[in-house]
């Protein structure tokens, strides 16, 4: 079980108690299933690396509904729209997935010539 943070507007992980309804909602979920969630689309980063981005809790609490983002200040807009790029990186970085690295089959091409 990992921590993560929600940065969309609603989502709903089908199947599960997990429901997503405001922009910086704090969840403890299963790895393998975030992992899941995230590569179908659910909008989750480790709260980790949402923390790191500094939003104050009055600013969570403002602007929770993603609606009301148009009248927030250009300072929590660089903040969400920092979160946002870090849906661009893998919530568990590859080689902490990777347990034997020697064992990891070595692809130098993918097509082979035809003559």
């Amino acid at each position: 079980m990992s921590s993560y943070r929600f940065i969309g507007s609603h989502c709903e992980i089908w199947d599960t108690k997990y429901v997503f309804t405001r922009f910086g909602q704090l969840v403890e979920i299963p790895d393998d299933l975030a992992q899941d969630a995230i590569a179908h689309g659910a909008a989750l980063v480790p709260a980790k690396t949402f923390d790191a981005l500094s939003f104050t809790p009055d600013e969570l609490k403002k602007f929770g509904k993603t609606g009301l983002h148009a009248k927030a200040p250009a300072d929590f807009l660089t903040k969400r729209d920092a979160a946002w790029m870090k849906l661009r990186e893998p919530a568990i970085p590859v080689e902490d997935k990777v347990q034997d690295k020697a064992a990891e089959p070595v692809i130098t091409h993918t097509a082979q010539e035809t003559k």
